[in-house]
């Protein structure tokens, strides 16, 4: 009896070692994947605010709209919560707004991008986070020639369809689709940032 007293003894030992070995690992791999997460924040951040100072991740601002059920397929949603928005400053000085978007309109399959907004609602830049469009097609989205013709654009200065369905936006070459799911996805993205704008600068005062 000695024997098996000692047995388990020694067993829940190890079992208590191996758990809490267990849980160190995997905080360290969460303490990883955040610092990972916040590094492709700031490379997003910088490339449409490049002279940003600030912590947005730390001031993010949470908005929700109950009436639009898919909104948590289409922005980075928090439960409870509504949709991350990223204050992005200058010494204190507001320069903008970033806001992830998704859209599933792609030719093969979802984009995301990260769209920077101006305090007057005008697109300051994006970044497209991912994406699976065709090489040398669709996946011309990520290129500067294409996305420079959204800086400046608002929802009331642009038709925001590509020009062969009428609008003022220049399509890629053979990507049609892709080209359209962009444009819709920004549309989609500045109008939910309207219907906020005035307690997002209140929030930023």
């Amino acid at each position: 009896m000695k024997k098996l007293l000692g047995l388990a003894g020694i067993f829940l030992g190890i079992s208590l070692f191996l758990c809490l070995v267990y849980l160190h690992a995997k905080e360290k791999a969460g303490e990883k994947s955040t610092v990972a997460i916040e590094k492709s924040l700031d490379k997003s951040f910088r490339k449409i605010f490049p002279e940003y100072d600030s912590q947005p991740e730390k001031e993010v601002i949470f908005l929700d709209d109950p009436k639009d059920k898919s909104l948590s397929q289409k922005c980075e949603y928090q439960l409870n919560k509504g949709c991350l928005v990223y204050p992005v400053k200058k010494k204190c000085a507001l320069l903008g707004f970033a806001l992830i978007w998704q859209t599933d309109k792609g030719f093969k399959g979802p984009i995301k991008l990260m769209l920077g907004i101006s305090p007057a609602g005008e697109i300051l830049g994006l970044d497209i986070l991912s994406h699976n469009e065709t090489p040398n097609l669709g996946s011309k989205i990520t290129t500067e020639e294409f996305q420079n013709q959204f800086l400046k654009r608002t929802l009331k200065n642009t038709k925001w369809m590509i020009e062969k369905d009428g609008g003022d936006i220049k399509a890629i070459t053979g990507a049609s689709y892709s080209s359209r799911a962009v444009t819709s996805a920004l549309k989609e993205a500045l109008e939910f940032y309207e219907k906020s704008q005035s307690s997002l600068l209140k929030a930023n005062d």
